[in-house]
């Protein structure tokens, strides 16, 4: 989680002081951050859009051992910095802070946000942070500051200088931190690889696309596949190079798969939202395009539905930029978000992804079905092209060409590969053409 806290100027902090010092019992005067009225309203709100959502929230308990003025305008300050604007940092305690964590995809998530709290403090040496997650700790707000206040208890009694509420959650939340430390070693040592998914066009019954997955090749655990390592490299900034490596690496690759079959192939590349929201990132994705010779209209941006809500003006205006050259790009695992129609529309999107979790129950349940086929019915609503994830049998195959669905990836086509067996694929697939 990088430095996108809510101290921009005239935004939320601005107000919150301009209430704070106008003497809103809802704000804490010394410190300007919201009270514990109004933190509780949010930790409420935090939870119920979780469980729309189902990401976690992580409730972190600042505990410190210091004298009081360490709770000043500063040090508030300084903790806010690492956070986002859906995050809240509040004076709920007497002797501390309390930091509402939302849309949490892992939660490690939590254990990297209390090790950047704790470098924010003068004298971290004094400062123990407990932390509790909705829903697996508690379902009520209420018992989750509890959990999360005997977390920051047991820190200090055992000498740690954060603490999950479960000790195993602990443990394991600590080998993913150790992860994070090898994970900056994996681009120097070229640990990182690329494996190549074929797109099936239903009623051509041919190869039209390929998604870029990245793996990572740890020297001692093996291949680490992507939902093990991509948020830590998110939580620890590590994303804009590793995602500028990974689409170099697939123009590569992808310009040498449309030459050798003379293919329309469309190469997909994953792209974070801190890859997006970084300034210049079209001038990037073009440099690159110019270096590699890629024509423009073979590359395809994924992007996630949680990027779209976002909508930071910089994420828009590059992809604006990028979908004039000529770049497609394409909303990631939906579904699963809480994206709205309105947002959907102001980005240039050209294609729709069903997340293969609802693809899963295809074709016996309702309510995957249902979806699915609303899914199909949207995108092609408001002229967007639909491809379905994770299709694995012949059932779910049969399904999604009956319901209409344009394109699909899966294991029953082919695994993912690498890039010299994916190319024997295309080749195998042309010569039966």
């Amino acid at each position: 989680m990088g430095k996108k806290g809510l101290t921009r100027g005239g935004g939320p902090a601005t107000a919150r002081k301009e209430k704070a010092i106008s003497g809103s019992p809802l704000y804490d005067p010394a410190t300007g951050l919201p009270g514990r009225e109004l933190f509780e309203d949010r930790l409420r709100r935090a939870l119920a859009r979780a469980d729309r959502s189902r990401y976690l929230v992580a409730l972190l308990c600042v505990d410190l051992a210091g004298p009081p003025d360490w709770l000043d305008r500063r040090a508030a300050e300084r903790l806010e910095a690492y956070l986002r604007a859906t995050d809240t940092v509040a004076r709920y305690r007497s002797q501390g802070f309390s930091v509402i964590q939302t849309d949490l995809n892992h939660f490690d998530n939590a254990a990297f946000l209390a090790q950047k709290l704790l470098s924010a403090l003068d004298r971290p040496d004094e400062a123990y942070i407990g932390i509790a997650l909705y829903p697996d700790d508690d379902r009520a707000a209420d018992g989750l500051i509890v959990k999360a206040e005997q977390a920051a208890a047991l820190a200090r009694a055992e000498g740690q200088r954060y603490r999950f509420h479960t000790a195993a959650v602990t443990a394991a939340a600590r080998a993913r931190v150790d992860l994070g430390r090898d994970l900056h070693q994996a681009l120097p040592r070229k640990e990182l690889v690329l494996h190549f998914q074929p797109k099936v066009d239903l009623v051509r019954r041919a190869i039209v696309g390929v998604e870029a997955l990245l793996r990572w090749r740890h020297p001692v655990r093996g291949m680490v596949p992507p939902e093990e390592f991509l948020h830590i490299a998110e939580e620890t900034e590590l994303i804009v190079p590793i995602g500028e490596w990974a689409l170099r690496r697939a123009c590569v690759e992808g310009r040498s798969f449309v030459a050798a079959g003379d293919l329309p192939l469309r190469i997909a590349v994953n792209v974070a939202a801190e890859q997006l929201a970084r300034p210049g990132f079209a001038a990037v994705v073009t440099g690159i395009l110019d270096e590699t010779g890629l024509d423009p209209r073979r590359l395809e941006l994924e992007i996630s539905e949680r990027t779209i809500m976002e909508d930071t003006p910089a994420a828009g205006d590059a992809l604006e930029e990028l979908h004039r050259f000529g770049v497609e790009v394409a909303v990631d695992d939906f579904g699963t978000g809480y994206s709205s129609l309105s947002h959907l529309k102001l980005f240039p999107v050209d294609r729709l992804k069903i997340d293969k979790s609802f693809v899963a129950g295809l074709p016996d349940k309702r309510d995957d079905a249902a979806i699915v086929k609303g899914v199909i019915g949207l995108g092609h609503g408001l002229d967007l092209g639909v491809v379905a994830e994770g299709v694995d049998s012949k059932p779910q195959l049969d399904f999604l060409r009956e319901a209409g669905c344009d394109q699909v990836q899966g294991y029953y086509y082919s695994l993912p590969l690498p890039a010299a067996e994916f190319g024997r694929l295309l080749e195998r697939w042309v010569s039966c053409a």
